[in-house]
């Protein structure tokens, strides 16, 4: 893991209870975002950032969340 994206990947992986589910099959839709917000902004190291540092953190868990949700639909097949 590169150290830039180390706060990225922390803060995804303690996202992880935060998945939006849908139908039946127990589909995961996406990352429940205010949620990820919440617990985002008890992170010292991100709620220390500026503005325009949180704004590339969140671009790169959503690109984490796309990558997870690929794969697992890659899977689901």
């Amino acid at each position: 893991m590169q150290p830039a994206n180390e706060l990225i990947v922390r803060l995804f992986y303690a996202a992880s209870t935060q998945w939006s589910y849908a139908g039946m099959s127990g589909t995961r839709t996406g990352l429940n975002y205010p949620a990820v917000e919440t617990r985002a902004s008890k992170n010292p190291d991100y709620a220390g950032l500026a503005l325009e540092h949180q704004e590339l953190v969140w671009d790169g868990l959503q690109r984490m969340e796309v990558a997870a949700l690929k794969q697992w639909q890659s899977e689901a097949k």
